[in-house]
């Protein structure tokens, strides 16, 4: 797969909308939003429970169909894809990170952050070298033999980042990441992805109620009942 530009947006939805039937009725959870996100840019979707955030981030990464509009990664058709086609893209493409952070219990940190490598057949001496270097990035190089459990929530979240920077994605979505976090360890983690966006050039959608995300944002977008509103930066933004 080709890549645009770096000017050129990484992800970009044009007038997307998601309709699910409820009896006589259609429900909007998404309606006609726009939205693009291009390398080393962070974009904060926030509102409140139930205002279509999951279910646009959902639409972003592949993982459900649009009713109406387009999604594009790195100027391909994501929605139109065939489920293997779509299926490499989130695993080469898209990382994921989740407000329960997702780490399976029995592996170990280092083995959590190998596990999307794996299922790229990535070699094994590979796998743990990217692995504890993630680990490094992350501040959390001297606990990767921990298991989750072993782990604060703030140290799971970072294990998390880790593992969804696995497989150098272009695009990072992240749904509710401080949701589980007291107000300082979700500014440390908010900071940490912020800068790890920046510096390896990935284009991130941060889904959040959390209004201090948008102190790292290039782009917020207010969500309210499945509308977008794109609303005005800062001028050092």
């Amino acid at each position: 797969m080709s890549r645009p530009a770096s000017h050129s947006p990484v992800i970009e939805a044009r007038d997307l909308s998601r309709i699910y039937d409820q009896g006589p009725t259609e429900v909007y959870a998404v309606r006609d939003v726009y939205l693009a996100a291009t390398p080393g840019s962070v974009v904060v979707v926030r509102g409140r429970s139930g205002s279509g955030k999951t279910t646009l981030l959902n639409l972003l990464g592949g993982l459900d169909n649009p009713t109406a509009g387009s999604v594009s990664l790195d100027g391909e058709q994501l929605h139109t894809m065939g489920e293997a086609d779509r299926s490499v893209a989130r695993r080469t493409k898209i990382g994921f990170i989740f407000q329960s952070f997702g780490l399976l219990p029995m592996l170990s940190a280092v083995e959590n952050v190998e596990l999307p490598m794996r299922l790229v057949r990535a070699g094994v001496v590979e796998r743990r070298e990217r692995a504890e270097h993630l680990l490094d990035q992350v501040g959390l190089g001297h606990r990767g033999k921990h298991r989750p459990t072993e782990l604060s929530g703030g140290e799971q979240q970072r294990v998390a980042i880790a593992r969804a920077l696995a497989n150098r994605p272009r695009l990072l979505l992240a749904d509710e990441p401080t949701g589980q976090l007291d107000s300082t360890t979700g500014r440390e983690i908010i900071e940490l992805l912020a800068g790890l966006v920046r510096s390896d050039g990935i284009a991130a959608v941060i889904a959040t109620h959390d209004a201090a995300l948008t102190a790292v944002a290039d782009q917020v977008i207010e969500l309210r009942d499945g509308e977008a509103r794109h609303l005005p930066m800062r001028p050092d933004r």
